[in-house]
C-alpha cells in the first residue's frame, strides 16, 4: 500500500509539473509577445521578419518551461519537457483553430510541432544534467 501511494503521488507531481510548465511558457509567451510587437511598433522591422520572430518566441518560451518543469520533477527531462511543448503545441493549435483557421496547413503544424517538441525536450534535458 505504501508503495501504489508514492507511485500516485510521483504520477500527480510529474503531472503537476507539465501543468505548470505549459502556464509558464504560455505566461512567457505573452510577455515576449508584448515586447515585440513594442520594438517593431517604435521601429523600422520589416513584416517579413514577424515570422522569424514568432519561431524565436516560441523556442525560448517551450525551452524555458520545459526546462522549469524538468527542474521541478528532477528526473524524465526528455519526457518532461516534450510533454510541455506538446502540450503547449496543442493549445496553440486548438487557438489558431478557432481564431484564424485559414492559416493552418500541413506544413506549418508540422513545423510548429516539430520545434515545440524539440525546444521542450532540450530544455528538460538541460535542466536534469545540470543538477
Amino acid at each position: 500500500m505504501v508503495w501504489q501511494n508514492n507511485v500516485t503521488r510521483n504520477n500527480n507531481g510529474f503531472l503537476y509539473s507539465i501543468i505548470s510548465g505549459i502556464t509558464f511558457t504560455i505566461i512567457l509567451a505573452i510577455l515576449l509577445i508584448l515586447i515585440v510587437a513594442t520594438v517593431v511598433y517604435f521601429s523600422n522591422l520589416q513584416e517579413h521578419s514577424l515570422y522569424l520572430l514568432s519561431l524565436l518566441i516560441l523556442v525560448i518560451s517551450v525551452f524555458l518551461g520545459g526546462y522549469r518543469a524538468a527542474k521541478r520533477t528532477g528526473k524524465k527531462g526528455l519526457v518532461t519537457g516534450g510533454g510541455v511543448g506538446l502540450g503547449f503545441f496543442l493549445i496553440i493549435l486548438l487557438i489558431t483553430f478557432f481564431i484564424v483557421p485559414e492559416t493552418l496547413s500541413a506544413w506549418n503544424i508540422l513545423i510548429r510541432s516539430i520545434y515545440c517538441l524539440l525546444a521542450g525536450a532540450l530544455g528538460g534535458i538541460s535542466a536534469v544534467t545540470r543538477m
